[in-house]
């Protein structure tokens, strides 16, 4: 009978190292899980976090977009002006020129203005030597 309770604990204690070591297996296994689970989760909520950066960058871009349409249909017109600009530029210096020749003209002509009356002028003709031509 020692024989038999000395086979019965050594069973027992094999029963109860084959309990610790399917409990450690599956304490291992089950860690192993928690851990891909984890890994698997902390990849996903880093690509939710560069997903709603990514959003924001959206949201700027369209903004910037808008902007840059508004700046363009505000400068639509920019060229055509700026070469308007150009041409007039162009034209001050024979503007200035003829201005000056027409104040010298009128300056000449103001000197020359006789003084009497207009009928004592060289190839005055009168009104009533004028032909009719019937028109009223």
């Amino acid at each position: 009978m020692k024989r038999a309770t000395h086979f019965s604990v050594r069973i027992a204690c094999a029963g109860i190292f084959l309990g610790l070591a399917g409990a450690m297996l599956f304490n291992h296994y089950a860690i192993g899980n928690l851990r891909r689970e984890t890994s698997v989760l902390a990849q996903q909520a880093e690509e939710a976090s560069r997903l709603a950066r990514e959003n924001q960058d959206i949201e700027n871009l369209r903004i910037l977009a808008r902007d840059a349409e508004e700046h363009h249909e505000a400068n639509r017109d920019l060229p055509r002006l700026r070469n308007d600009v150009r041409v007039l530029r162009e034209r001050v210096v024979p503007l200035r020129t003829e201005r000056a020749r027409n104040e010298a003209l009128i300056n000449r002509n103001t000197a020359a203005e006789p003084s009497g009356p207009t009928s004592q002028l060289e190839g005055f003709i009168p009104k009533a030597n004028l032909a009719d031509a019937g028109f009223d």
